[in-house]
């Protein structure tokens, strides 16, 4: 598995909102794999904390498509003793009431069955996507189809209850069959939208991300960033890519 990550344009490390899981690969067996990631809203207040904890939660089992809301209920307590143990000037208190929102897309994988394949189920609430491509193919897309669909009103979970009453019907489920050689990217809503954009446009985009990816380095991947923003191809937003493929 590969991590590329970076903050907005202009912004320090610290200042990056977006989560993932797992931190690092891991070659230890265990009967079920699971990645997440979670895009914090710049526009909140402690939003990259909450999605830490998100993705956190869904990368070690807790938060499942059938016990979703009663999993939030724990991850909102300890987010609000977090944030409450912090000395706030009153205008930012005011703000902390209206709580921090995240994106959050979970993948697991089973393992190998008798037929060679893998099973993989996946769940989402806004715009950050996972993709599947097997030899030149994209055959998965989940939970957004096409570049045009992306906007700057997601669905987002709260950290406050009680604006999460309309997430029941936000809340994406997607399962497939994988086999050996296809490639898994999940991708933060800036990065999702240039790779639809670029399919789109009859590229492959997923082949400038395995180049990217196939040194692990931030390096390479900040500089390819920089000349994307700079041209206008992608936002100037967090980014986020996870990328590995089966075996």
């Amino acid at each position: 598995m590969c991590s590329l990550w970076l903050p907005k344009a202009g912004n320090q490390p610290h200042e990056y909102e977006d989560a993932f899981w797992p931190a690092r690969a891991s070659n230890r067996e265990v009967r079920v794999k699971r990645f997440a990631v979670a895009d914090g809203a710049t526009e909140a207040s402690f939003s990259g904390l909450w999605a830490q904890m998100l993705a956190r939660a869904c990368g070690r089992g807790k938060i499942r498509p059938e016990n979703f809301f009663a999993a939030l209920t724990p991850l909102q307590d300890a987010w609000w003793a977090e944030v409450g143990r912090i000395p706030l000037p009153w205008y930012a208190e005011e703000k902390l009431r209206s709580g921090a929102f995240s994106s959050l897309l979970g993948l697991s994988l089973k393992q190998r069955r008798q037929d060679g394949q893998v099973a993989w189920t996946a769940m989402a609430v806004g715009d950050t996507c996972l993709f599947i491509v097997r030899d030149h193919e994209l055959i998965t897309s989940f939970p957004i189809h096409a570049a045009e669909a992306f906007d700057n009103s997601p669905h987002l979970i709260s950290s406050v209850p009680a604006r999460n009453l309309a997430l029941d019907s936000a809340l994406c489920r997607e399962s497939g069959l994988a086999r050996a050689g296809d490639r898994f990217y999940l991708a933060t809503d800036a990065l999702a939208c240039w790779i639809l954009a670029r399919h789109e446009e009859g590229a492959e985009p997923w082949n400038v991300l395995d180049d990217l990816a196939r040194d692990d380095c931030q390096e390479r991947f900040a500089g390819w960033m920089a000349d994307e923003r700079r041209g206008h191809r992608i936002r100037n937003d967090d980014v986020t890519l996870l990328r590995f493929s089966l075996e």
